[in-house]
């Protein structure tokens, strides 16, 4: 009996220890290069795990999965509908998409972290590389409504002014935008796909610069074309969040990813007179500023 406790004892102490083994799988849409380098950095984060990739469709592991993470919304409803008891954080999520289905896919052990920047951070970037701006300009649509909450949090927070228009329809950008922009001192581009778009993006950067306005985001594909600068999470960011998560034994939630990175344009700064920024210290200025340093 005292050799059964003890071992008993041993087991209970192996599994509080944020290192034991486990069996984890990640579940994607299909592979893509995001999807590798994600499943690799994981890999390298947790080497005593057995880290498994599930694509949708394809035939399932017969290995029984501790904890689940899921990769974009086609996956987070899957696993929803299939295992909802299973531990899971859920990746690359859009705020809008949860409009429907919070209660459900917030239910017991499961977090979500969500895909587009947080504001607090895009807002906080924003004076540091503009540190005269007094005025935030924004739009949105019926699809990112839900995100204007913490958009004005983010800016009041900060002592500034949020300033919004709405784009009632995708083929009437020009009128809001005109508008946003005559009234503040940067234009800050939110997670919303019928806004920013490849085909709508000349015409939002041509129309600030025009009036001599920059653009904060909405993400990095979206700097090198001309946006000034924004923060993002990596693969490599994401994995770690995901990994301290696991760690905590997947607290039930909704976040931003912990861990991110800084992108900037310099060749947009140095067009407006402005020295090129560093994006390692701003990352560290953003850093301290989230840590209380």
């Amino acid at each position: 009996m005292k050799r059964l406790k003890g071992l008993l004892c041993t087991c209970l102490v192996l599994l509080a220890l944020p290192g034991w083994a486990a069996n984890l799988t990640v579940i994607a849409p299909e592979r893509t290069e995001l999807t590798d380098h994600f499943t690799v950095a994981l890999r390298q984060l947790r080497p005593a795990d057995n880290i498994l990739m599930h694509i949708l469709g394809e035939p399932l592991s017969t290995t029984s999965a501790d904890m689940v993470v899921t990769m974009g919304w086609r996956a987070a409803q899957w696993q929803q509908a299939h295992h909802p008891e299973t531990p899971t954080v859920a990746t690359y999520v859009r705020l809008e998409q949860l409009q429907h289905d919070p209660p459900e896919l917030l239910r017991g052990s499961r977090h979500i972290l969500l895909a587009s920047p947080e504001p607090s951070r895009q807002v906080a970037l924003a004076r540091l590389l503009l540190p005269r701006i007094d005025t935030l300009g924004l739009l949105y649509s019926d699809a990112s409504r839900i995100q204007l909450p913490a958009w004005q949090q983010a800016a009041e927070s900060a002592g500034l002014t949020l300033l919004t228009e709405l784009v009632e329809a995708e083929d009437n950008l020009a009128r809001p935008l005109i508008d946003v922009l005559s009234r503040s001192d940067v234009l800050m581009a939110i997670d919303d796909q019928t806004i920013y778009r490849a085909d709508t993006l000349r015409t939002l950067l041509l129309t600030s610069y025009a009036r001599d306005k920059l653009m904060i985001g909405p993400s990095a594909p979206f700097i090198p074309a001309g946006g000034l600068g924004t923060t993002f999470s990596s693969p490599a960011d994401m994995a770690r969040s995901v990994s301290e998560l696991l760690d905590e034994r997947v607290p039930a939630g909704l976040s931003y990813p912990k861990h991110f990175s800084v992108v900037t344009n310099p060749h947009v700064a140095r067009s407006l007179g402005f020295p090129p920024p560093d994006d390692a210290a701003l990352l560290q200025q953003l850093i301290n500023r989230e840590t209380g340093q």
